[in-house]
């Protein structure tokens, strides 16, 4: 009888930690999707990803000055602003933009990937580079086609 309810606590015990890995597991792909899809979002709307690395640019250059927060919040919410109304405006600065993003990604890649030589860093910069160059101009056009589409309709 002490074994029957031993195995019993074995089972339950059991039953109960295969639940809890399931519930984390769909916590982390929750997360993990809800990332993926944030990433997609951005690349599929590249003035916005542009517009935000601009404002964080900024903030990454004056945060040393311990400013007040709603100095920052002001800033960065023009900046956002005005860097949405040149890229819609202006050819020049979706340029602009696209290459401050491609910079940005380059050096980031670095860090992400990694590499063992200065040949290797070389060619990671490069790859990032010249892929966001792509998924930019894929996005500006895709961008593009639907303000026309819009306008004209």
């Amino acid at each position: 009888m002490h074994d029957d309810d031993y195995e019993e606590r074995q089972k339950s015990r059991g039953k109960s930690e295969r639940m809890l890995i399931g519930s984390i597991a769909s916590i982390l792909g929750g997360i993990i999707g809800g990332v993926i899809a944030v990433l997609f979002f951005l690349v599929s709307r590249f003035d916005i990803l542009s517009s935000g690395i601009a404002a964080l640019v900024f903030y990454i250059c004056t945060y040393h000055q311990k400013w007040n927060g709603r100095i920052y919040i002001v800033a960065i919410i023009g900046i956002f602003s005005v860097s949405m109304f040149l890229q819609y405006r202006y050819k020049l600065f979706r340029i602009l933009y696209l290459l401050l993003t491609c910079g940005c990604f380059a050096v980031l890649g670095t860090v992400i990937i990694g590499y063992d030589t200065e040949v290797g860093m070389y060619l990671v910069m490069g790859g990032c580079f010249l892929a966001t160059v792509f998924l930019g101009v894929v996005s500006w056009s895709m961008i593009m086609r639907e303000c026309n589409g819009t306008l004209a309709g």
